[in-house]
């Protein structure tokens, strides 16, 4: 089974995925999905959660770091950051590692599916906004995977062929 179509009840256990980088700008994190050479924007709940899960987490947990950066009770936040993350696992920013045995979980814990190419960012909950690298005059350096290797997605700035 994929991790898109794991469950993201709050045992699950997430982590970024490995081809994203991202970096805290102002009020909102803004992450770069390499492979699809898109800046993702995300508001200040998805915000927080994306730092709470900067190593590999369960969403309860992150649930309980968002709730006390956002000065709210978790109890109220846990559906928020299942639809959350589950937008961002849709979006394969962030992957599901683990999930608690079938039945553990809350019951309304609905599988993520991937994205569908028509999707707005509006739609998906905790992301503000996207833009192609190539459209805002960025281009997307090299990623290396966990051998140290370039993939597919490496491109170069047109600037780096000419002399």
């Amino acid at each position: 089974m994929s991790a898109e179509a794991k469950s993201t009840s709050s045992g699950a256990r997430v982590r970024h995925a490995p081809s994203v980088a991202w970096q805290r700008v102002g009020d909102e994190v803004v992450v770069l999905d390499v492979p699809r050479r898109t800046l993702v924007g995300l508001n200040g709940t998805a915000s927080a959660l994306w730092e709470a899960l900067a190593s590999e987490s369960d969403l309860a947990a992150g649930a309980d770091a968002v709730a006390a950066r956002l000065q709210q009770p978790a109890a109220g936040l846990i559906d928020e950051v299942e639809q959350i993350a589950q937008a961002l696992i849709r979006r394969e920013l962030l992957q599901v590692v683990a999930t608690l045995p079938v039945g553990a979980g809350p019951a309304h814990a609905a599988p993520a599916s991937p994205a569908s190419a028509g999707e707005t960012p509006e739609a998906l909950p905790g992301i503000l906004w996207e833009e192609q690298l190539e459209a805002s005059g960025v281009y997307a350096a090299c990623a290396k995977d966990e051998f140290g290797e370039g993939g597919p997605q490496c491109t170069s700035s047109p600037s780096a062929g000419s002399s």
